[in-house]
């Protein structure tokens, strides 16, 4: 599938499922799965997830230099967007983790540790150690996008590093007329589930 619909995918299903509460919720279900539904093509140069990696990667290691100072001084205001539990040290290993995990993801061949159970684990793994709330939006995006590429003729090696069995239905590839009719039908269930969530919060 391409980039578009996994992204559109992971933010549909992964709103559907979790059913966001607040504005806050729905910020961090939208932002984490949508990142989830791209982060997995990683490994593909010139693809949306690839592209996302190198965006994000300066602000990441800002963010982390910030905690490492942080967790040095005892400046405690700097943990305070982040829940009680989460500790600094716990935060910035997070962020390590994630990644060590996402550049050694991108150096392996498309399709096969970022679109593995392993993968997902480790990944989700990193990402409750990040922020403890985050870890079920990143789960859903990953799932949706593995599953999306489930549908296409090449096979997907669910558990790797074992190189088979590998899984695919075949019923399309990637950029079929299944994946733009796909697009648009989670693209409308955003549309549909925001336009939910806007009346329980503020008509309702």
């Amino acid at each position: 599938m391409q980039g578009k619909t996994h992204i559109a995918g992971a933010v549909a299903l992964t709103t559907l499922i979790t059913q966001p509460k607040t504005i806050g919720e729905l910020l961090l279900c939208v932002g984490i799965s949508a990142v989830g539904g791209a982060i997995c093509d990683i490994d593909v140069d010139g693809s949306i997830g690839s592209k996302q990696l190198k965006k994000i990667s300066g602000f990441g290691i800002i963010v982390l230099l910030l905690l490492v100072v942080a967790l040095l001084t005892g400046r405690a205001e700097f943990s305070s967007v982040m829940a009680k539990e989460n500790s600094l040290v716990r935060t910035c290993f997070g962020i390590v983790a994630m990644f060590v995990l996402c550049w050694f993801g991108k150096n392996q061949p498309h399709r096969t540790f970022m679109h593995s159970i392993l993968g997902v684990a480790l990944i989700t793994g990193a990402s409750y150690l990040v922020f403890t709330e985050i870890w079920i939006y990143m789960l859903l995006g990953m799932i949706s996008h593995i599953l999306l590429d489930l549908l296409n003729k090449k096979r997907v090696p669910l558990l790797y590093p074992l190189k088979k069995p590998k899984f695919a239905l075949g019923v399309c590839t990637a950029d079929s007329v299944v994946n733009t009719i796909l697009f648009y039908v989670f693209s409308v269930m955003c549309v549909f589930e925001f336009g939910f969530f806007i009346y329980k919060i503020f008509i309702s």
